[in-house]
């Protein structure tokens, strides 16, 4: 019994991953600055406050950072030396505990050559992640395996 329960529960979480995951896809692609809540350091003279201005210096190899809360939880962006990092803050409250230690506090770093930043890093938790490295990838591959 105890089995099943704990096979029906890993079924839960793991489509609740597989949720979070297309949701970040789709949620990622919105352009409306009204549910985007925004702050903005940066490491250099680049100054943004949003991804639309955020994938153009990091194309450029600017040393930039951002932080955005979207409708799944808050993501921090940064590029440094052609260096794209993107961190998983926080998940929303609604979230299980088992995922928010699945992703929370993880990151992952992909490396891109002058002028050929893939802005899907800033859409999507998996778009273009392939080539990247680091224990958000890790976590995310493992969710997508198991769901």
């Amino acid at each position: 019994m105890t089995s099943i329960k704990t096979h029906n529960r890993m079924l839960f979480i793991m489509a609740i991953a597989l949720g979070v995951i297309l949701f970040a896809g789709c949620a990622g692609q919105s352009t409306n600055q009204a549910a985007n809540q925004t702050t903005a350091t940066t490491a250099a003279a680049t100054t943004c406050s949003s991804k639309d201005c955020f994938a153009p210096a990091a194309n450029n190899c600017s040393d930039i950072s951002i932080q955005v809360t979207e409708v799944f939880g808050t993501m921090k962006y940064s590029s440094s030396g052609c260096v794209f990092t993107k961190t998983m803050i926080s998940l929303n409250q609604n979230e299980s505990a088992d995922m928010k230690k699945a992703l929370e506090g993880k990151s992952l770093s992909c490396v891109y050559e002058k002028g050929k930043f893939d802005s899907g890093w800033l859409s999507s938790l998996v778009a273009g992640i392939e080539n990247c490295s680091g224990n958000l990838k890790d976590a995310i591959g493992q969710l997508v395996l198991f769901s």
